[in-house]
């Protein structure tokens, strides 16, 4: 559902001037890649699981050089950057960011019945196929099919994640119920 649509409302928003190039990208998520707790290798083959996704008290900082897989029972907190594609299935969910910046690529399938409390950005900076690095930003793609309970923008999701990395809102859109 787009930006004038009913709940559950998905909206593209324009990113401020400082992250609006691949070059601007690319410098945060190799920020963030510094500032990683863990550190997954899904080049060769997907990640497809994480080992401590963190929790309420102690969010992680979690980063995926590749594609991410993730089925099953699976609550993160903090922020989750996945660099290929993160393809989410049955009761995953995840508090606080959720950035997939690189391929920006994702297919998720419900049925389970967590949610995303927090916010998800999707960003295509490298060719899909080959992986090399774009001139613009692309097209990113956010497909999602099934059931499961959504994503819900959440400030104190994003808030928790913010201290662990110097993130700023960028945008934002509320729903009234």
């Amino acid at each position: 559902t787009g930006s004038s649509g009913s709940t559950p409302d998905v909206a593209v928003v324009t990113p401020p001037t400082n992250l609006q190039t691949v070059a601007s990208l690319q410098s945060l998520v190799s920020s963030i890649e510094s500032n990683a707790n863990q550190t997954l290798n899904g080049t060769s083959s997907p990640v497809t699981s994480i080992a401590n996704p963190g929790t309420a008290s102690a969010p992680q900082v979690i980063v995926v050089n590749g594609d991410l897989s993730l089925s099953g029972n699976t609550t993160g907190y903090g922020i989750l950057l996945v660099t290929g594609t993160f393809s989410p299935c049955g009761t995953v969910g995840w508090n606080g960011l959720v950035l997939v910046i690189g391929k920006g690529i994702v297919t998720g399938c419900g049925g389970g019945n967590n949610q995303y409390n927090g916010g998800i950005i999707v960003a295509q900076i490298v060719n899909p196929t080959t992986g090399v690095a774009l001139s613009t930003i692309g097209s990113p793609t956010f497909n999602w099919s099934g059931g499961g309970n959504g994503v819900y923008y959440s400030t104190g999701c994003i808030n928790q994640a913010l201290n662990l990395y110097a993130f700023q809102v960028i945008a934002s859109h509320e729903l009234l119920y």
